[in-house]
């Protein structure tokens, strides 16, 4: 059974006095019949390393702050100048890193007939572990943590393949070697408290072992003894915020606050009172809600009314290094920009699309009066037209859409494009955890499930719609 829905919503002006939809808006969990960014987008979490042995020696050195005997200090990290030198690729995974080279699910699930899941890409963040986001992964709980050196590992890759993004997600495609000075984080419940068990897994490549659970704080520490800025370290003092601000800052993506910060420019005030009165509403009607969403609301409005507090004094900084991270890509010719809305992002909505009709209507492109061989084409010139020079798909998109406009049905059409271009879409990771956490019940996670395996038209129009 549903959970009804009450939500208090309001309107506020940008900097420029255009109006934009609220992002402080209450709303019980419902069973929806769709879900954008969790039913179908898959998630970054199945690269995997060409594995290698070697017989090293293990020892155990003190979990502290201090440099790593081999290592010495790089260039700090600065909110206002982006330098390579100054940056660590940060990887985290849930899968056992046991060799030299992290591939891409496009390459590490290839099979015997050369057929691939489609994900070119892997991502990676910056100084910092990536932000856990209710939509994302559940970064926080990875077992490991993969640090690369981002001066060597560019320079040891051809340009094509280095893609780019933002801080908290810049992309490399296909296959991405760990250069000497990397290092592999690992959670060993075994190895003592306040130690770090240490092995040479290969040449310059070095594992670090640790009991302590918190992986996030593990990984800024190790970022600090490998000689480079923690993010945060970096940000804190360039705001000269607080511990407990910066808890708040932290919580949510960079890109999330920046973008906060900029829908209620000039309309701080407004925004505070009301969410104020937004949370003597939720507090007013208590007896609607069960104990945990009730705390959850007046957790969530509470948080509101810190960022309100941080984004009036640290409005300005706070964009000082997304403007220094922009000017960083262009003059390394990177992408920047989120994911979602790439090229590559596109391509693997538009597998899934196809997929989609197939499992819902396969003999046929016309879906309820609907003609989805023009959406597909259409959706495929949008993919063309983002695709940067010098870079690539991994497949070639004019032989894909002169495939499907050859093909009498999708069915057809998909089993022409896998024995072609070799791909198939990535397989749907379980949102079980994602969606417990927006409050779902064991029963509306069941039939989430059962209508992601039961295509309905709405659900192609929702695919299409992601394509940006």
């Amino acid at each position: 059974m549903g959970l009804q829905k009450v939500a208090f919503n309001f309107l506020v002006k940008n900097g420029k006095g255009e109006v934009v939809r609220s992002l402080l808006c209450h709303t019980q969990p419902i069973k929806p019949s769709s879900l954008k960014g969790i039913k179908y987008a898959p998630q970054i979490a199945r690269d995997t390393f060409v594995k290698t042995s070697k017989n090293v020696a293990e020892v155990f050195i003190k979990a502290d702050k201090k440099l790593f005997s081999w290592v010495k200090d790089k260039h700090t990290l600065s909110m206002s100048e982006v330098t390579p030198e100054s940056l660590v690729l940060v990887h985290r995974t849930k899968y056992f890193p046991e060799g030299g080279k992290i591939l891409s699910t496009s390459a590490a699930t290839k099979n015997a007939e050369g057929i691939s899941e489609y994900r070119p890409t892997i991502h990676f963040s910056l100084n910092k572990s990536v932000t856990e986001d209710i939509t994302g992964n559940t970064w926080d709980t990875m077992q490991y943590s993969i640090l690369l050196p981002f001066e060597k590992t560019v320079k040891s890759m051809p340009k094509s393949k280095v893609l780019g993004g933002i801080q908290d997600d810049f992309m490399f495609m296909d296959t991405v070697k760990l250069p000497k000075g990397s290092v592999i984080i690992k959670h060993n419940p075994n190895i003592p408290k306040e130690q770090f068990k240490m092995s040479e897994v290969f040449d310059g490549v070095k594992l670090i072992e640790t009991s302590t659970v918190d992986m996030v704080k593990t990984t800024d520490l190790v970022i600090g003894k490998m000689g480079y800025t923690p993010y945060k370290k970096a940000l804190q003092k360039h705001l000269g915020a607080t511990d407990a601000e910066m808890k708040v800052l932290n919580s949510i993506p960079e890109t999330k606050f920046v973008d906060m910060a900029d829908n209620i420019a000039g309309q701080i005030g407004e925004t505070r009172e009301q969410t104020k009165e937004m949370l003597a509403a939720v507090r007013e009607f208590k007896d609607m809600y069960d104990p945990a969403t009730y705390k959850t609301q007046i957790n969530q409005y509470k948080q509101t009314l810190k960022m309100c507090d941080l984004i009036e004094k640290y409005g300005k900084k706070i964009h000082d290094f997304p403007n220094a991270w922009s000017k960083f890509c262009k003059e390394h010719n990177y992408y920047e920009g989120l994911h979602q809305g790439t090229a590559w992002a596109n391509s693997e909505l538009f597998f899934h699309g196809l997929d989609a009709i197939v499992k819902g209507n396969k003999n046929s492109w016309v879906w309820n009066d609907t003609d989805y061989k023009a959406i597909f084409l259409k959706a495929l010139e949008t993919t063309k037209s983002k695709l940067t020079l010098g870079k690539d798909l991994g497949f070639n998109i004019d032989e894909v859409v002169s495939i499907v406009e050859k093909s009498k049905s999708p069915e057809l059409a998909q089993k022409e494009i896998t024995k072609k271009i070799k791909f198939k879409p990535i397989k749907l990771e379980d949102q079980t955890s994602k969606l417990k956490k927006l409050g779902f019940d064991d029963a509306m996670i069941k039939d989430f499930n059962v209508s992601r395996d039961n295509i309905t038209e709405f659900d192609l129009s929702t695919i299409f719609g992601l394509i940006q």
